[in-house]
Formats: C-alpha cells, sequence, structure tokens
C-alpha cells in the first residue's frame, strides 16, 4: 500500500465524523482559489451576510456528498439529515427570484427562492495537486463579493448583487486531515 493512501484510511477511520450516514465521498473542505484576498481562503458555511464566506472567523466547513448527488455539511453534533448545499437567490419586487443568490446551507423545507440542484466535483487534469473543483449545476460561477468575501453563485457573469463588486473564484476540495 501506498503511504498516501495508508494515511487516506488512517484519517477516515480516526476523523470524529468518518461515520457519515449515506455518505458517498470522503469529508472534505472547500478551499477558494482565485485573485487578491479571496485565494487560499477556506470556505466556512455560515457567518456570512446571506450564507457561505471566505472571511471572518466562523468554523471552516467539513463537507460531503450524499448518495443523492447533494452536498452536505457535517454538523457537531450530527444532525439528520444534514445541512445541505443550496443557492439562496433574493425575492423580487416584482415578483420572482434573482437569477444569483448566496451559497447557504439549510434543512427543511425550501424557501421560495431557493435553488436545489446537483453538485458535483470536476477533476483538475492540469494541476490535480488542487485537488477537484466543485460544480453546481453544470457550471463552476462562483464569486468572493464585498470585502467580507461572501460566497455568491451566479447563473452567468454580470448578473450579481447590485452595487457589489465579486471576484471570480474557484472552490477545490482538500482532504480532512
Amino acid at each position: 500500500m501506498s503511504l498516501v493512501f495508508t494515511l487516506l484510511i488512517f484519517s477516515l477511520l480516526t476523523w470524529p465524523g468518518s461515520l457519515l450516514v449515506r455518505a458517498d465521498s470522503p469529508p472534505f473542505h472547500l478551499v477558494a482559489s482565485g485573485q487578491g484576498s479571496a485565494n487560499l481562503l477556506p470556505l466556512r458555511p455560515y457567518g456570512g451576510l446571506n450564507g457561505a464566506t471566505l472571511g471572518g472567523n466562523s468554523p471552516v466547513g467539513t463537507f460531503y456528498f450524499d448518495s443523492e448527488g447533494n452536498l452536505r455539511l457535517i454538523t457537531d453534533p450530527p444532525s439528520d439529515p444534514a445541512p445541505k448545499g443550496n443557492i439562496q437567490a433574493l425575492p423580487q419586487p416584482q415578483g420572482g427570484c434573482t437569477p444569483y443568490g448566496a451559497l447557504s446551507f439549510a434543512v427543511g423545507p425550501p424557501s421560495e427562492c431557493l435553488r436545489g440542484g446537483i453538485a458535483n466535483l470536476r477533476q483538475n487534469v492540469l494541476a490535480p495537486q488542487l485537488g477537484s473543483k466543485l460544480i453546481f449545476n453544470g457550471a463552476a460561477n462562483f464569486y468572493a463579493c464585498s470585502s467580507t468575501l461572501d460566497v455568491w453563485y451566479e447563473v452567468k457573469p454580470g448578473y450579481g448583487p447590485p452595487g457589489v463588486t465579486c471576484t471570480p473564484i474557484s472552490l477545490f476540495t482538500v482532504p480532512v486531515a
């Protein structure tokens, strides 16, 4: 057995949350890759204005995929079901919801503008040491917005919270040590 494989198995067996109900992946963290202050910061599922953030000092998230392709957050103490990754779009005054929204983690019935979706990972062929990139509904359009570096998802560049500066980021997996 290779040393890397042995260390991975050891960390999965000894990590407190390693016995995940309905998990379809080992646990991992998400780290941003982008320009400026958003580079190499861990994703914090709570602490942003509307959801996840790269800034602040709230706890760093540990995630996994369930058997249905949902990105899930490991909580302490464990919850069943575990909070699921969603895009929290904003209601518009004229009705409907914005095509963009904050990355958020919630349990319970969805609100009118909560957009679920299938998340998956795309292997980084050019730089496999970075881990795999998080993809949501077939796209990786994540942005770090404002000085607080809140994480938003945009259907296409140009959309986003009005009056806020956003920088494109990619979210890559990092194994839990």
